[in-house]
Parts: structure tokens; C-alpha cells; sequence
């Protein structure tokens, strides 16, 4: 959550796109198949609101970016608690899908967070 002192959901809520933040939550072994690894069950998180951003010029001391990299900039008001993207998290905005990396920005308000996130597939898209 942001700080309500500065309002900036109240002021942007509905103006940005819906995001959505999946991620698989490892549940517990089948005793029949103890090599099989662990079930994975999709956890999504909705109501999140942001947008897309490229990298314009030198990514911040620390941040590795490769080709088609972008960032992720999410409203922190709309983000419920347990819903920042963590490590290998799918993040839909605007019909694209790319897997969060890092946090590489919080403002000292916690108004605004923003991450970067990377396609995982080759350059064939698979």
C-alpha cells in the first residue's frame, strides 16, 4: 500500500490499465510420485492498476537490461497487501505478458513502484 498523504490512487485510479500479477504457489508432494516435484497452483492478483515503460537511456547502477526488457510501473495504493510481483511472476498489462526480475524503484512514499520485468521465451516466442 502508498501512502494516502500524497492521494495519487485517488487521483489516478481508473486514468491507467488493469494489471494482473500471477504467480504459482508450490503445493505439496503426490506420496505416489515423491520425484515428481511439487503441484503448482496459479495464484492470481487483481485490482492493480499501471502501465508499461521502456528503457530510454541507462538503466539504473546494479540493473542488468537485455533487448525487450521494460518496466513495470504499478500505483502502490492499488496494490493489495501480498500482490507485489516477486521474482518469475507473470505481469499482464495491456494484453502483454513479461515475468518480473526486480524491484528497481520505490518512491519515498510508496506511491509508486516500478520493476523490471522480461519476456522468458526465445526469440522464436516459444
Amino acid at each position: 500500500m502508498g501512502s494516502e498523504l500524497f492521494g495519487v490512487a485517488d487521483n489516478m485510479v481508473g486514468q491507467l490499465f488493469p494489471v494482473t500479477i500471477t504467480r504459482n504457489v508450490e503445493g505439496e508432494r503426490d506420496p505416489d510420485n515423491l520425484t515428481g516435484g511439487r503441484a503448482k497452483t496459479p495464484a492470481v492478483v487483481t485490482g492493480i492498476e499501471g502501465f508499461w515503460e521502456d528503457f530510454t537511456r541507462d538503466p539504473p547502477p546494479g540493473v542488468e537490461v537485455e533487448l525487450n526488457d521494460r518496466k513495470a510501473v504499478l500505483i502502490g495504493d492499488t496494490i493489495p497487501v501480498g500482490g507485489h510481483p516477486q521474482r518469475n511472476d507473470a505481469v499482464e498489462i495491456e494484453g502483454q505478458t513479461l515475468y518480473a526480475v526486480q524491484l528497481i524503484n520505490r518512491d519515498p512514499a510508496s506511491a509508486v513502484f516500478t520493476y523490471l520485468c522480461r519476456d522468458r521465451r526465445g526469440p522464436d516466442g516459444v
